[in-house]
């Protein structure tokens, strides 16, 4: 009796071991394809960060230039009373565009922290999923292997325990 529960076991075992490879041999090319998708998304991230990056400079050297031909004009007298004499709108003016420029950089800034944040977080994640589908296909390859074995041993053994299952049978 023991032998055919050991048979029994053994094909039980080679049965899971298929569906485990089976399930497996289906979803590993899902998620291939899902980790493309996201190698993808996170090249492109890194085209907008770079992008980002650049635009923030440039606003940043408009930022400084426009400063400069503030103060420039700040301190240049005649620039002054003519402005003066034309209401002095001028000089408010300019000083709230720059306002509204510190403050256009300083939303850059914050927007490039964040895109930065978030790339580091994407390339971890596609690095966990590396190692995850790394790890599916090396237990696909076991349930495999697994399936093979457990499928050939209650053969062998079948063929080895012939005459004594035989007589489990009969009587």
């Amino acid at each position: 009796m023991a032998k055919v529960l050991v048979l029994l076991l053994a094909v039980l075992l080679a049965l899971a071991s298929l569906a485990g490879y089976l399930l497996l041999n289906e979803k590993i090319p899902v998620w291939e394809s899902q980790l493309a998708k996201g190698e993808k998304q996170l090249e492109e991230g890194r085209a907008a960060l770079k992008e980002g990056r650049a635009e923030l400079k440039a606003g940043e050297q408009a930022l400084s230039e426009g400063k400069q031909a503030y103060e420039d004009a700040k301190n240049n007298l005649l620039l002054v009373l003519a402005d003066k004499l034309t209401g002095g709108k001028g000089f408010d003016e300019g000083k709230q565009k720059i306002e509204a420029g510190g403050m256009a950089v300083a939303r850059g800034e914050r927007a490039v922290t964040a895109g930065e944040r978030r790339l580091e977080a994407g390339a971890l994640e596609i690095s966990k999923g590396k190692e995850l589908l790394d790890l599916a296909r090396r237990t696909r390859v076991a349930c495999g292997v697994g399936t093979v074995v457990f499928g050939a041993l209650p053969i062998a053994l079948g063929f080895f325990w012939r005459q004594s299952l035989g007589r489990s049978f009969r009587g």
